[in-house]
């Protein structure tokens, strides 16, 4: 398991941590999960590594709380596949581990991509549904990757929208719309009362744009990268709000 922050952009305090899953190869190293959860859900063991996944980050944030590392409105996000959503035994399953680490429903996200939810909205709408029904939230991953309809949004039970990496990366580059994009993402997602999070983020220019043009909530490396267990709960121990909340203020990146 390895976690990273979700910032509140403007004050600098943590506002979630997202749980990542990797594949610690003995020789490889670390294996990212676009190479081998693609092969879990082939092999249909992707709903024993979700289930894992869900219980272990669980049980890591209700950790963090009792040492006083994590307030109780910080929420823990988990990704989900479109196999898992599949699994009716999935809404037992976070209701189960939920309980287990002795943590209210509302502290969990779930990650859903816009593609998985744009494949079959009628279906899906329905598997949402019932898993939303366990008190967790929702928030639509990759956002501007689907290609979803407002009208196919207002359907899903979403909190939040995360904006793609490949937006956030193309402000930087200077490329032509992106910052367009961005914006009108920003603007779309306040006007459905929606919270924006923009995912990495890597330098201080990045961060200043994002906040000029409202964005709440953000993560990437320019925060942390994703670590460990162990390493997140120093990170939590040594987090500096104002630090981060002064980060954009600097001279601009060369």
């Amino acid at each position: 398991m390895h976690y990273q922050p979700k910032v509140d952009i403007a004050t600098g305090s943590v506002i979630g941590v997202e749980a990542l899953v990797r594949w610690p190869h003995p020789v490889e190293g670390l294996i990212p999960p676009d190479e081998f959860i693609p092969i879990a859900e082939e092999t249909g063991v992707i709903g024993a590594v979700g289930l894992h996944v869900l219980r272990s980050a669980l049980e890591d944030v209700a950790g963090w709380r009792r040492a006083g590392l994590l307030s109780a409105d910080v929420q823990l996000s988990v990704n989900v596949s479109g196999r898992q959503l599949e699994d009716p035994a999935l809404p037992g399953q976070v209701r189960a581990a939920i309980a287990g680490a002795g943590l209210s429903a509302d502290t969990l996200r779930l990650e859903i991509t816009e593609s998985t939810l744009m494949q079959d909205p009628d279906r899906m709408e329905r598997i949402v549904s019932e898993v939303c029904a366990t008190g967790v939230g929702l928030h639509l991953d990759d956002f501007g990757t689907g290609y979803s309809s407002l009208a196919a949004l207002h359907r899903f039970p979403v909190d939040a929208l995360k904006i793609d990496r490949s937006f956030i990366a193309s402000m930087n580059e200077g490329q032509e719309g992106a910052d367009v994009i961005v914006r009108s993402t920003i603007a779309l997602a306040h006007s459905l009362g929606l919270h924006v999070i923009a995912e990495g983020i890597e330098n201080h220019a990045q961060l200043r744009r994002l906040r000029s043009l409202g964005c709440e909530y953000g993560q990437g490396f320019l925060f942390s990268e994703p670590l460990s267990a162990q390493d997140t709960g120093t990170l939590l121990a040594s987090w500096s709000g104002d630090h981060v909340a002064a980060m954009g203020d600097r001279v601009p990146d060369s």
